[in-house]
């Protein structure tokens, strides 16, 4: 790719992106219950728990940036690790976190890249540092290790799918506007053919960017990248959700602008299927809504975003209909399958696969 195809992908990725991270920064605060109650029975919600469990507690253990919403009373119980996307940082992360304790889930909103202490493009991630979060969570008073969830969009969806398809303790995975494949590093300061994600200093094999054209925009480069693409990097680059031992639920808008995110959930619970995947795998489809289908709550129909929104995709109508239907059944979904009755000892992340 030129210099000139660079800068001009480079420009478009940063007005998507700033979308994205106005989409949580500007999120609203809702009241208690605003959105529908978790029907997480075994979870009252944090609003009724001792005031210092609503507040974030900032984390800089082994060497992680995060920001941990305590469960709200001692009794073990479920947990979330929360990712943002290509954004940088933990400012998605921190909204859907809050949001997500406020229906009664401990959390830890979790940095990988854009904080002080750590790389500063979402560039050769190491996914060792998304095992040490869950390692940490494990560990925490009043956290059951054997219902540890990960949720996340966009970048966030991908690290949730790549991590549940290496550590068993990942049980249940949101993720919003997937994908299914890994792709080559978002670098803001030179292009750079270089990976997202690492694993034991290696890089983690990815499908690398077709030549970006402005006037087709970036949905069109994705798709592009993933025609050119051969079998064998198709084949190498695909995230093996099927050696996860978690129940998956992905939410994906038809008229995404930034990549296939239907298409992808489809071809991941088609692999799933013919794997037989022990656990339910949930695809909810909006055809009328684009890269933004989830938040932190529900959105009204007049709500100002929506003209932010539109240019990664869909109609108003559409989108707000996938962010008020997705929320409650995400909750839903997260209380069926982070129940005590679902809980069984967690295998360590070497057992998920080995020789990997």
């Amino acid at each position: 790719m030129n210099r000139t195809a660079l800068v001009l992908l480079a420009v478009a990725l940063t007005i998507a992106l700033a979308f994205l991270l106005a989409t949580f920064e500007r999120a609203d605060r809702p009241a208690p219950g605003r959105g529908g109650s978790s029907s997480a029975t075994d979870q009252p919600a944090a609003d009724r728990a001792d005031p210092a469990t609503r507040a974030g507690v900032e984390i800089r253990d082994d060497g992680l940036v995060a920001t941990w919403f305590a469960p709200p009373d001692g009794a073990p119980r479920a947990a979330l690790l929360v990712l943002g996307g290509s954004e940088g940082g933990k400012a998605t992360s921190m909204a859907l976190a809050e949001a997500l304790h406020r229906e009664g889930h401990a959390t830890l909103a979790l940095a990988y890249f854009g904080a002080d202490g750590l790389p500063d493009q979402l560039k050769e991630i190491p996914l060792a540092y998304f095992e040490r979060a869950l390692e940490w969570l494990s560990r925490q008073p009043g956290v059951d290790p054997a219902r540890i969830g990960v949720i996340g969009g966009s970048k966030g969806a991908e690290a949730a799918l790549l991590l549940a398809s290496r550590d068993l303790r990942v049980r249940a995975v949101v993720a919003f506007a997937p994908t299914d494949h890994a792709w080559q590093s978002v670098d803001w300061n030179a292009w750079s053919d270089t990976p997202s994600w690492t694993e034991g200093g290696m890089p983690v094999p990815y499908l690398r960017y077709a030549p970006f054209d402005a006037r087709a925009g970036i949905r069109a480069m994705y798709d592009r990248s993933l025609a050119d693409a051969t079998p064998a990097a198709l084949d190498a680059a695909r995230i093996p959700v099927e050696r996860s031992d978690a129940a998956l639920l992905l939410i994906a808008g038809g008229a995404d602008g930034l990549w296939g995110a239907v298409e992808a959930s489809r071809r991941i619970a088609a692999t799933l299927a013919t794997a037989g995947h022990p656990h339910p795998v949930e695809v909810l489809e909006y055809p009328d809504a684009g890269h933004v289908v989830y938040l932190g709550g529900p959105i009204a129909d007049d709500d100002p975003r929506l003209d932010q929104f539109l240019a990664m995709g869909g109609t108003r109508a559409g989108i707000v209909a996938a962010i008020n239907d997705a929320w409650p059944r995400s909750l839903a979904f997260l209380a069926r399958h982070l129940s005590p009755a679902q809980a069984t000892p967690a295998a360590r992340p070497a057992e998920a696969a080995p020789g990997h």
